[in-house]
């Protein structure tokens, strides 16, 4: 009896064609002779000539050992192909032209018809009934390998341009793994010359999950190398088991075409990888490392070098992936207002001042009316950068999920700050809430999804001004007063300047304001700041919980 993960590794999706295929030679001699004769000189050529070459592949009916051979020849003239193609948009300015876009997705589906092939001659190469000949389950075991790690470069290449991958990928890799575990094949170790290295079917399974758990959409191209490196690493030291522990992520099965699931529980068999081992190591980096090159080593003789920012963000990833399978997410489907960058975020929250005016209205101490039907005839860059219009698409105690038009391509980056509030609001009764871009993808149709991480329901715009007690004061610099979240205490303050109020005494400008009972709020106030979390882009500073004061 034929077993499920066998007609389901036989179950390839349709597959795009260049609609030009032919027969192509399959005897191994004709076919090298094939290979040797690509007009190497003209890179478009070659890529249109193996192009055809795959979907005739994919086309002719042949024996798993033929289709096997046919593969492990076109293999090499491919990678060079996508290498030629990878340079078109590798360290590109995004968002990407079309064009450069265009070769990114070939890329992407020279990997998805490898695999593809791949994974249909392991099927082949078995019996009807699903089982691994005998004497040729090395065979069988390699070319699943060669398929799961083309799927998982496939998935590569569509993360380093922040879009979604192409259909069919993530399904492709859980099937082929299923099946190599069916027939006892997992811990099977392959050579894999263009891979460079001996891996286990569990390691380059585990490796692609990993790397998708690490978030590379939100982290630069080359950034998510390292995530790689890291992944590859320490794969067999995350091994997966059919229990999920308090360290452990729900997969999702194989029937879906999804990554790694982070809701609370998987489905039924549903298989869970324990990451505890990765988390560990880079808990121990961050606390005994320096300020820049950090060194995590999962095994004897293997050692990966990483930035303190990547390993923090790499730490975030997986630790909120952890906690929300015991969170779960809410639907979304209701539209908020976002504006984008702290000189955005800053004027609203200031009641539409810029920043000069803001300065001056709290220095002076009084209140200064502004005419709220002169803001769209006031001009400036601000008053040109209205709110966005933004889909949730869902959203947990943490942050949001949401989705932007194209009009927010040229403004949204990995790392910027945002505020988001409800729509329709009185500018005088609205709140807005702060939060960081932590990931991005761009989506066919020319959206943007996002991510995005909660850092207060409530902000106020300030002003802080370091003092030196010698005259010479520096000049005041934007910030905003984050109200505490839940379980926080002290107040918090985000600028974009590090380290420039990190202990010295600083100065507090707010705008002079009445309160509900008629109280004067006091425009400027001195304290003392430490540095409480450097992300680069922006900087956290905080006051102690005697010293906090009242943004209410």
């Amino acid at each position: 009896m034929t077993s499920p993960s066998y007609r389901h590794l036989r179950d390839l999706p349709p597959i795009e064609s260049s609609g030009k295929a032919s027969v192509l030679p399959t005897d191994a001699r004709r076919l090298a002779a094939w290979v040797a004769a690509l007009p190497r000189a003209n890179p478009a050529v070659v890529q249109e000539q193996l192009r055809d070459a795959l979907d005739a592949l994919a086309a002719q009916r042949l024996s798993g050992g033929a289709r096997f051979d046919a593969l492990e020849l076109l293999r090499s003239p491919v990678a060079e192909a996508v290498a030629q193609l990878e340079g078109q948009f590798v360290g590109a300015t995004f968002p990407l032209p079309p064009a450069k876009v265009r070769a990114a997705q070939d890329a992407e589906r020279f990997h998805v018809a490898l695999a593809h092939g791949y994974r249909l001659a392991a099927a082949d190469l078995c019996t009807p009934t699903g089982k691994p000949p005998m004497l040729r389950g090395g065979t069988v075991a390699t070319a699943l390998g060669r398929a799961m790690h083309h799927y998982g470069a496939a998935l590569a290449k569509a993360w380093q341009v922040y879009r979604a991958p192409q259909p069919g990928s993530w399904q492709g890799l859980h099937r082929c793994h299923a099946f190599a575990v069916e027939c006892g094949l997992g811990s099977k170790t392959i050579d894999d010359p263009l891979a460079g290295s001996r891996q286990t079917l569990d390691a380059i399974y585990c490796a692609t999950l990993l790397a998708s758990l690490c978030n590379p959409y939100a982290h630069s191209q080359a950034e998510q190398e390292v995530l790689w490196a890291l992944a590859r690493a320490y794969a067999p030291q995350c091994p997966l088991s059919g229990e999920g522990g308090p360290d452990a992520l729900a997969m999702i099965d194989p029937e879906s075409d999804c990554g790694p699931g982070i809701g609370g529980g998987g489905p039924d068999g549903a298989a869970y990888l324990d990451t505890s081992r990765l988390r560990a190591d880079i808990d121990h980096a961050l606390a005994h490392g320096g300020e820049s090159r950090l060194r995590l080593s999962p095994s004897h003789g293997v050692v990966v070098q990483s930035g303190r920012k990547l390993l923090e963000s790499v730490q975030r990833s997986l630790g909120q992936a952890v906690a929300a399978r015991a969170e779960g997410r809410l639907p979304g489907g209701h539209v908020l207002d976002c504006v984008i960058g702290m000189s955005v975020l800053h004027y609203y929250l200031a009641g539409r001042l810029d920043f000069d005016a803001f300065v001056r209205q709290a220095r002076e101490g009084q209140i200064q009316m502004v005419d709220r039907a002169a803001w769209t005839h006031a001009g400036g860059e601000l008053t040109r950068l209205p709110p966005v219009p933004t889909q949730v698409l869902d959203q947990s105690l943490h942050g949001y999920r949401v989705a932007w038009g194209s009009d927010a391509q040229a403004r949204a980056r990995v790392g910027e700050l945002v505020g988001l509030s409800l729509p329709d609001e009185p500018d005088d009764e609205r709140d807005w809430m702060v939060g960081i871009i932590r990931w991005l993808r761009y989506e066919e149709d020319g959206s943007i999804s996002a991510g995005i991480e909660l850092l207060a329901r409530r902000a106020h715009a300030v002003g802080l001004r370091g003092l030196n007690g010698r005259g010479d004061d520096r000049p005041p610099l934007r910030a905003l007063a984050l109200l505490p979240l839940d379980g926080e205490t002290g107040a918090r303050y985000l600028s974009q300047e590090p380290g420039e109020f990190d202990g010295g005494e600083i100065e507090i400008l707010r705008p002079s304001r009445l309160d509900g009972a008629g109280e004067n709020i006091l425009s400027a106030s001195r304290t003392r700041l430490g540095l409480l979390h450097n992300g680069g882009d922006y900087v956290l500073y905080g006051t102690s919980a005697s010293a906090r004061e009242s943004f209410s």
